[in-house]
């Protein structure tokens, strides 16, 4: 776990680098007097801020970098399952290099949408849809290959008191998490943005109902299933 650590933190690092370059250098191109978008809605840009000011904005992520990297690298140690968590390094270190890329892609379309590049109020939305769509994908790709822990996974009371819920439940995910991406990918680059955030919940919530309902089933029958011992005085 600690050479997983270690590569984390060089991917944190570097995530800290691009974000914080991005948010040093674009302001320089925002156009003097103008307002520039810094939130978006469904139906586009909702807020604006003078281009003295619009700029702290973009330095939002180089935290989220930093934050993330610091819980990614500590957590385990606090976790009652570590040793699963040793087990599960792959999929450990996929899910934190994919929060890192995510945050600088964000980053990245921020800025790109604050300078004008993008077309406020289409791109935006898009660019975050689609990046949102891509994490998805690798959190499929290595739910199956996690174990059972407190930090990251589909945890429910039923798959954390079980390892055949968890397993089961996590191979049925990852297939779903897969197909989702997909299909926020696929809305990213058809669909209307005022549509998308509708069709990408319509996607989501039935996700996690699935897997929340499927992971009591599958508990419910399971042989290893955690039982309640006797109060100790």
């Amino acid at each position: 776990m600690n050479a997983v650590r270690m590569n984390g933190l060089m991917i944190s690092g570097i995530g800290l680098l691009v974000t914080g370059s991005i948010a040093f250098a674009a302001p320089g191109y925002f156009e003097e007097g103008a307002q520039v978008p810094v939130h978006w809605g469904i139906n586009g840009p909702d807020q604006f801020a003078t281009h003295e000011t619009a700029g702290r904005y973009l330095w939002l992520m180089p935290g989220a970098c930093a934050l993330a990297g610091c819980l990614f690298a500590f957590m385990p140690m606090l976790d009652p399952f570590r040793e699963n968590v040793d087990r599960s390094h792959k999929a450990y270190s996929a899910v934190w290099t994919g929060v890192i890329a995510l945050f600088s892609f964000i980053q990245l379309g921020l800025a790109a949408s604050m300078t004008g590049l993008f077309v406020p109020g289409e791109a935006f939305p898009k660019v975050i849809l689609g990046a949102i769509g891509f994490f998805f994908v690798i959190i499929g790709n290595y739910l199956p290959k996690t174990r059972a822990n407190f930090i990251f996974g589909i945890r429910t009371p039923w798959t954390l008191t079980s390892d055949t819920a968890w397993e089961k439940t996590h191979r049925l995910g990852g297939r779903l998490f897969i197909v989702s991406g997909l299909l926020a990918m696929t809305l990213a680059v058809l669909a209307d943005p005022a549509q998308m955030a509708v069709l990408f919940a319509a996607i989501l919530i039935p996700l996690i109902a699935v897997l929340f309902v499927y992971s009591f089933l599958v508990w419910r029958k399971a042989d290893d299933r955690m039982s309640s011992s006797d109060y100790v005085v």
